[in-house]
């Protein structure tokens, strides 16, 4: 009887049911109660495969995103703009407030509004600036910058399009500092983005920046001899741009 504990026989038939479908030969006249205790734990099983795919998805994702080294490039030869990732940053500028959200897009809205808006491009890659024809610490520049096409088409014009120079800047609570921007040509538009991403010891040096305490360099204060391997691997970071 299916009302009652179920036998060594009955307990083999529930199991192959729920593997092989209610016209089991075994499954003798399943109950109404019975069924619907196998439909829930059908769905159960549904629900976690689902959630076990969703959980992969993710995985790999960020996998993606933190596996970093030499080529990487989604993120900076060492993932230095990871940082990045999820920000962004608006300057007002005439009548429009420019918004930059790098891995993501650009946008112009008119002043005081948050929403709408021309888009500027969407994400590209980080790129050699066209602006530079190499850094140069004393200024902060790094010759990186952050470029976005595809955007929204001008009237008989091409779609707009844009280019982020990265400069070196001094910690910031958001991040970075848009500085700049400005459309040199038709539909193509440049910003400046100072940020502490785009710094390195050569950068600091130039702009003369304080640099947070390296507890390799008190050591070397104190006669321990372990700044000397700190500053090489600073430099390292400088040699990566």
């Amino acid at each position: 009887s299916w009302g009652g504990p179920a036998g060594g026989g009955e307990r083999e038939s529930v199991l192959r049911e729920t593997t092989i479908g209610v016209d089991d030969p075994l499954v003798e006249e399943p109950t109404p109660e019975w069924l619907a205790a196998l439909g829930a734990q059908q769905e159960l099983v549904a629900s976690a495969k689902s959630e076990l795919k969703a959980l992969e998805k993710k995985k790999a994702r960020l996998t993606k995103e933190t596996e970093f080294g030499e080529g990487a490039g989604e993120f900076g030869v060492s993932g230095e703009f990871f940082a990045l990732k999820g920000k962004c940053f608006k300057l007002d500028h005439q009548a429009y407030t420019y918004e930059v959200c790098p891995f993501e897009e650009a946008h112009q809205r008119d002043k005081g509004v948050g929403y709408g808006g021309s888009g500027l491009g969407r994400w590209e890659g980080i790129v050699d600036d066209p602006k530079h024809d190499g850094p140069d610490p004393s200024k902060g520049i790094s010759d990186l910058a952050f470029k976005f096409g595809g955007g929204a088409f001008c009237y008989n014009g091409p779609a707009r399009s844009s280019v982020v120079s990265l400069v070196c800047g001094a910690p910031h609570p958001d991040g970075g500092e848009l500085l700049s921007a400005d459309e040199p040509r038709t539909c193509e538009y440049e910003f400046t983005l100072a940020t502490p991403a785009a710094c390195d010891l050569r950068h600091a040096r130039g702009l003369a920046l304080d640099l947070p305490d390296d507890p390799d360099a008190q050591g070397e204060e104190s006669g321990g001899g372990g700044g000397d391997s700190g500053s090489k691997a600073a430099e390292g970071r400088g040699e990566e741009l």
